[in-house]
């Protein structure tokens, strides 16, 4: 049976890459909007520790979440090389910071292993995979199921605020 281009483009997912202290993870494109340096960031009180606060991005209000604090992992100063990558979830625009930008990189889903069994569950559901990549595994993020429902509802709490404001 032969392949045709639309059945390979079907299989294939593009892919940015980052990291977080020594580990890669992944995000699929399609999610991300935009990747900027880490501009100045407005704190807000009463906001969970992961969320440092909101930036002006062109004239909308987008909140800025850390994945180092959210995962659990030693904070560090912020560098030239931190990045906040831009997307939408559950109809709301946020950052998240990372140390790294990496690469964009194409994988076939086939190459996407389920998460082990050590690592699932409602902490971690989150992860939608691993992909073995050279010497390396990168970790896939499912940025749909990283924010619980009360996060996401907290966000839209912030809009409605600073809408006011």
């Amino acid at each position: 049976m032969q392949i045709t281009n639309d059945q390979q483009k079907d299989t294939l997912k593009q892919l940015v890459t980052f990291t977080i202290s020594e580990e890669t993870y992944g995000l699929e494109i399609l999610k991300v909007q935009e990747i900027v340096r880490l501009p100045q960031v407005t704190k807000l009180p009463k906001a969970p520790a992961f969320v440092k606060g909101v930036i002006d991005l062109r004239g909308s209000v987008i909140p800025i979440l850390d994945l180092r604090e959210k995962f659990g992992i030693d904070t560090i100063a912020y560098s030239e090389k931190t990045r906040v990558i831009i997307l939408e979830t559950s109809g709301k625009k946020i950052g998240i910071i990372v140390d790294t930008v990496s690469k964009v990189i194409q994988v076939e889903e086939k190459d996407i292993a389920p998460p082990p069994n050590a690592i699932t569950g409602d902490d971690n559901q989150f992860i939608s995979g691993v992909i073995r990549l050279e010497d390396k595994l990168i970790i896939l993020l499912d940025i749909g199921n990283m924010f619980s429902e009360e996060t996401i509802s907290q966000l839209h709490e912030i809009d409605a605020e600073l809408a006011g404001v």
